[in-house]
């Protein structure tokens, strides 16, 4: 079970929340999903997101979160 997009619990934690919080939920998911950039880019043009570099922060957290988790993180199209 992979956590999904931006639209999923883990990054919306990850984003809105602390990054002990999203811990907690990406301990269901067998593997953390991040995708590329421009998948992103919505966040930033609704103002969700202040820029650029917050989404690569949110990144990095998720990629930190999927070692400290041992799970692997996944880079993906964001392909339905």
């Amino acid at each position: 079970i992979g956590s999904g997009c931006d639209k999923g619990e883990v990054f919306e934690t990850m984003m809105q929340k602390s990054p002990e919080e999203a811990e907690k939920v990406a301990e269901f998911y067998d593997y953390i999903e991040v995708h590329p950039k421009p998948v992103y880019a919505h966040l930033i043009e609704r103002n969700i997101v202040r820029d650029e570099w917050t989404i690569e922060d949110i990144i990095r957290k998720l990629v930190k979160l999927g070692k400290k988790l041992d799970k692997p993180v996944v880079a993906t199209g964001n392909v339905h």
